[in-house]
């Protein structure tokens, strides 16, 4: 499974970690939260390695397995926003969880106008566990007509009352 780095981070330590983050993993994906001081950079585990075990205060590191991903109708367009929902499940559902992920859920968003990427995402460790990532090349896709239909199916309306610990955050992009 293709493993990569999470860390979130304060504006505090991405101001601390910037530099390193540039020089040894310029292929890192950094987005900052529209809603609170929160940035999730992205980074292959490759590039990972070259950076700081030890950070600074306000910067967590998570090793996620990426569980699935889904192009979108806008593949291949630069996203403009990031989409995170995380969750945990409650116990004995994973398995229903996965497979309206990966049935329905997933392709479903990502079939929609505007949406370029879809990312699953498991934290094999921690909680929360799960994390579905969205990559909207428009915004507009998001709570779309379309976005609304795929998240008011019946599976939907089983699966989504079992999630616990559950944040959605919506990202923009940090640039250079």
């Amino acid at each position: 499974m293709h493993t990569i780095t999470l860390f979130k981070l304060d504006e505090a330590a991405w101001h601390a970690l910037r530099a390193k983050l540039a020089a040894r993993a310029p292929a890192a994906r950094a987005w900052r939260a529209r809603d609170e001081n929160l940035m999730y950079v992205y980074v292959e585990a490759a590039e990972a390695e070259l950076l700081p075990r030890e950070l600074p205060r306000g910067a967590t590191r998570i090793e996620l397995l990426r569980h699935s991903r889904v192009d979108g109708a806008a593949a291949g367009q630069q996203a403009r926003v990031h989409y995170v929902v995380e969750t945990d499940v409650e116990p004995g559902y994973e398995d229903e969880l996965n497979a309206w992920y990966d049935r329905e859920h997933l392709p479903g968003l990502a079939a929609v106008a505007g949406t370029a990427l879809a990312l699953r995402y498991v934290d094999p460790i921690g909680s929360p566990r799960y994390y579905a990532c969205y990559d909207l090349a428009d915004e507009r896709a998001f709570n779309s007509p379309a976005w609304l239909d795929v998240r008011a199916t019946p599976w939907s309306s089983r699966v989504r009352p079992r999630f616990r610990n559950t944040r959605r955050t919506m990202f923009d992009p940090v640039l250079a």
